[in-house]
């Protein structure tokens, strides 16, 4: 394998022209940019994506297959090019480059200073007051959205795929979880930062308390919903802190922000009360 070269697996969802902006933040710092199109139907974003960077592997699978699907066709095209790492993209996230080209010739000191490496990750800026809190520059993680991962492909091998039934949400997070399972690490490079887009994230204040409001719409909230509770209750023995958080987040958290603050919020719990019950019911993949 190609153990100091890096792939670009990027998935795409009824692309824009600011994707193509995003991807040049990062393409010349891999050797390969693999981009998966979940798109049920074509546009002319493939060649708008050719012209840009003529080399870039394109996959439009005609339909929705999620994010996990995505994932793991694109790990799977960069293990059959002989690489050991891919970035892993989602179509909003960008970075600056000198710092992502830094991270990836600090992969061999990552491997050294910690054992099993599963996932490199960079400090994820999601909001625009958001500074790394830390001068150490690496920390290790339990938990990391997936978009700017240096994922390690032996690893991959090892434990698996990215769980498809999931479809979206919390299929990331799975994995970190077993990953950590299977005693691999997770290394925050805390000197480089991913800026990622949350769309209409926005913060409200009640009583004098701040509070983080993610406003997605029906359709995120249920498979939000369904998949935290499935991986929660998967890793229950292993990460029991992980566990309590989620069922928090469902049960209080969630509604009470929704109820607060959101629009549509009669559409949204019934949502979350479809999410509980398809859970119950083991009914998982695309079912909305």
């Amino acid at each position: 394998m190609q153990v100091n070269k890096v792939a670009a697996g990027v998935v795409v969802y009824h692309p824009d022209s600011n994707v193509l902006t995003n991807i040049n933040t990062y393409y010349s710092g891999v050797e390969k940019l693999i981009v998966i199109d979940n798109s049920e139907t074509r546009t002319t974003f493939q060649n708008d994506l050719h012209k840009l960077f003529p080399d870039a592997i394109y996959l439009h699978l005609n339909r929705n297959a999620g994010i996990a699907a995505a994932l793991n066709i694109a790990c799977e095209i960069a293990i059959e090019g002989g690489y050991k790492w891919i970035l892993t993209m989602d179509q909003d996230s960008s970075f600056n480059l000198d710092e992502l080209t830094e991270m990836i010739a600090r992969i061999p000191l990552v491997e050294i200073l910690f054992k099993k490496v599963g996932i490199i990750t960079p400090y994820h800026v999601l909001h625009t007051e958001d500074v790394t809190k830390t001068t150490e520059q690496y920390s290790v993680k339990n938990i990391v959205m997936a978009s700017g991962n240096l994922l390690n492909l032996t690893a991959y091998t090892a434990i698996g795929p990215f769980e498809e039934k999931l479809f979206m949400d919390y299929a990331d997070y799975e994995y970190c979880l077993r990953l950590r399972k299977n005693k691999y690490q997770i290394i925050q490079d805390n000197f480089v930062k991913l800026k990622h887009s949350l769309g209409s994230y926005a913060i409200k204040k009640m009583f004098g308390v701040s509070f983080g409001v993610s406003n997605h719409n029906s359709v995120r909230r249920y498979y939000m919903i369904r998949n935290s509770l499935y991986v929660s209750f998967k890793y229950f023995s292993f990460d029991k802190l992980f566990f309590l958080h989620t069922v928090k987040n469902t049960f209080l958290l969630h509604p009470f922000l929704i109820l607060s603050f959101e629009k549509d919020k009669w559409a949204k719990m019934k949502s979350i009360r479809k999410g509980i019950l398809h859970f119950l019911f083991h009914k998982y993949g695309k079912t909305l």
